[in-house]
């Protein structure tokens, strides 16, 4: 798709083809792509390992970005661009040692958009972690968001009241 120049305007007449260029891209920037999902079941997030969320719920997608049957940690990202993506989750009480939450990209540990770390509450609260960060993707790469805690045992992710949830959205083509 390119931008109509001047010379497309010669004579009064806009093409019908340059309508429909502008038709294509204005619906496009009414509806990026963009996903949420949501988890309605807690999760057990073994002690002393990074666990990719699991995803059973689809709020909306407007680009085939989400795959709960085959892919049901990711969000795939379905055009270059630059993308917000956020997450949110909790761990059920416990009062030991850390938790820590983050945005995996592409299933690499090192390619982190967002980290939180937390040291468990002495007074036994439930911890719970927002994180938002952005990346400039390529069609195909994936955000997951990851949880860790090493209370020394299984600790659960709650999914009731404050649901676990995950979204991307592309802001710019860059």
């Amino acid at each position: 798709m390119s931008v109509p120049s001047l010379v497309d305007f010669v004579g009064g007449i806009i093409p019908a083809s340059t309508v429909n260029q502008w038709i294509t891209a204005i619906r496009y920037c009414l509806r990026p792509p963009a996903a949420q999902v949501v988890s309605t079941v807690a999760q057990s997030i073994a002690n002393n390992t990074g666990t990719a969320l699991v995803w059973n719920t689809e709020t909306f997608d407007s680009k085939f970005m989400v795959d709960l049957a085959g892919n049901p940690t990711r969000i795939t990202f379905s055009d270059t661009g630059l993308y917000v993506v956020g997450a949110s989750f909790g761990f059920a009480i416990n009062a030991t040692n850390q938790r820590q939450g983050f945005l995996r990209i592409n299933g690499d540990t090192n390619l982190r958009v967002a980290t939180s770390t937390i040291d468990a509450a002495a007074n036994s609260i439930q911890t719970d972690f927002s994180l938002a960060g952005s990346w400039l993707a390529a069609p195909g790469d994936y955000v997951e968001c990851m949880a860790f805690q090493n209370s020394g045992g299984a600790l659960s992710t709650l999914a009731l009241p404050q649901q676990p949830r995950m979204v991307a959205v592309r802001v710019s083509g860059l």
